[in-house]
């Protein structure tokens, strides 16, 4: 039965030398990739917004959003309950800054762009190309950054997939067939767009003056 001090991040695989206390199996060294990127992210965070309101709202969606990432690439799952839990907060967030209405409608809006996104490529291709659970976590995003964030997100995502699907059919590692996680594009984009979104709008309107 593992203890409080096998589950201690960074800590439990330092102290035991990347290796099970049980079976002496060897972890895998990304599993500590995984939980090195949290504290690094709250140190980046801290350094660049300083101690706010704003950095906790932050770590807590990215902390969520770190999971999300791994288990869709590992196991193709964007889970229901971090998606629920992160809904439940974004509805009190929403309602605490008083423009409730706009977070929620922003949230059902890109739902149902991205629904309908879904549905014509199910008519195009005959078979589902979207996920589930990309559904729900367009709609968190929508939830807590608004349908501008939301949809910017979603092009970036789109031209990271399509930048991955790319590369990976040229080295011979997918086919046209094959199913990508798109769940950690989604997070890279809304990462993007929530780290250099003024900058990016600001050049996209220079581009198209």
């Amino acid at each position: 039965k593992l203890g409080v001090a096998d589950l201690i991040p960074i800590y439990t695989y330092v102290r035991r030398w990347g290796k099970c206390r049980f079976c002496a199996g060897v972890i895998p060294l990304w599993v500590f990739g995984i939980e090195l990127m949290v504290p690094v992210l709250y140190i980046a965070l801290v350094l660049g917004l300083g101690w706010t309101s704003q950095v906790l709202v932050l770590s807590l969606f990215f902390s969520a959003m770190v999971v999300v990432f791994w288990t869709d690439i590992l196991y193709k799952v964007v889970p229901n309950e971090i998606i629920v839990f992160l809904l439940l907060v974004g509805v009190v967030l929403a309602v605490l800054s008083g423009k409730w209405i706009y977070y929620v409608v922003s949230a059902i809006a890109l739902f149902v762009l991205y629904a309908t996104l879904g549905y014509l490529g199910y008519l195009y291709y005959k078979r589902p190309v979207i996920g589930g659970g990309d559904y729900k976590l367009l709609a968190m995003m929508g939830l807590f950054w608004g349908w501008e964030m939301g949809l910017m997100s979603l092009y970036i995502a789109f031209l990271l997939g399509g930048v991955l699907a790319m590369i990976l059919f040229v080295l011979g590692r997918a086919s046209l067939k094959d199913e990508l996680p798109f769940a950690p594009m989604l997070i890279l984009g809304n990462g993007i767009v929530l780290g250099w979104g003024d900058v990016l709008v600001t050049v996209y309107l220079s581009l198209m003056s």
